[in-house]
Parts: structure tokens; C-alpha cells; sequence
């Protein structure tokens, strides 16, 4: 089970922006490049993919799980994988 939050769950323009220059590029619209700070230490930058649903499913089908059962709307979803 994970929570996650839907990338295309927005009205902000600069998100939807940033999903398109992403679209534009073959990436996901939920891939993004970060970095944590803290105390003033800072780490090196890292993807994190925030999959839609959609491609949720896809990635759970192609790694062999029988079925994705997603809770939740929005930006907020609960989601569990089931094996077999």
C-alpha cells in the first residue's frame, strides 16, 4: 500500500506548464528533479515520478501485479497492489 498524489490534479499554471515541457521532452508529466535541505545541508539533486493512475497501473501490469485498486480522488490517493 502507498500514498500518493496526482500530478495532474492541478490548476496551477506553472504545474501544468512544467507537465508539458516535460510531455515535450517523452518524460512523464509527474517526473520531477529535487533536492531535500535541512540545517543547511543539502543534498544532491533526484528524480522523483509521481505517476498518474494511469501509468501506475501500466507499471504494475508490465512488473507483473494482477491488479492496482486506487482510493481516493484528487490530488490524495491511497493505492494498493495486489499480487498473483
Amino acid at each position: 500500500m502507498a500514498a500518493l498524489v496526482d500530478p495532474l490534479a492541478t490548476d496551477d499554471p506553472d504545474h501544468l506548464e512544467y507537465h508539458d515541457r516535460n510531455r515535450a521532452l517523452g518524460l512523464p508529466p509527474g517526473m520531477i528533479r529535487t533536492r531535500m535541505a535541512y540545517r543547511g545541508e543539502v543534498s544532491e539533486w533526484w528524480e522523483l515520478w509521481m505517476p498518474t493512475s494511469d501509468e501506475l497501473r501500466k507499471m504494475a501490469k508490465d512488473a507483473g501485479w494482477s491488479d492496482v485498486r486506487v482510493k481516493g480522488e484528487g490530488a490524495d490517493r491511497v493505492v494498493t497492489l495486489i499480487a498473483g
